[in-house]
């Protein structure tokens, strides 16, 4: 699989079971590409979570992506 392929692959990973909110995922991988911090906001229950979850899984573990989880 080419990189333009597994982006494809990877962009529909992160949108399934995602109910309008497949531009926001997208951002989330596009930050992740860029080297960027991304700040999700908004209402309790609008899948914040779960997007950031998903990412973090799709490329190890959650410390790859956010840095250790014990700051002391």
């Amino acid at each position: 699989m080419d990189y333009k392929g597994g982006v494809k692959a990877l962009i529909t990973h992160l949108e399934n079971n995602l109910f309008e909110r497949e531009k926001c995922a997208r951002l989330v991988l596009l930050a992740i590409f860029a080297g960027k911090a991304i700040f999700l906001y908004g209402p309790p229950g609008t899948a914040k979570s779960m997007i950031a979850r998903k990412v973090s899984l799709a490329f190890g573990t959650p410390e790859d992506i956010f840095g250790p989880l014990d700051i002391g």
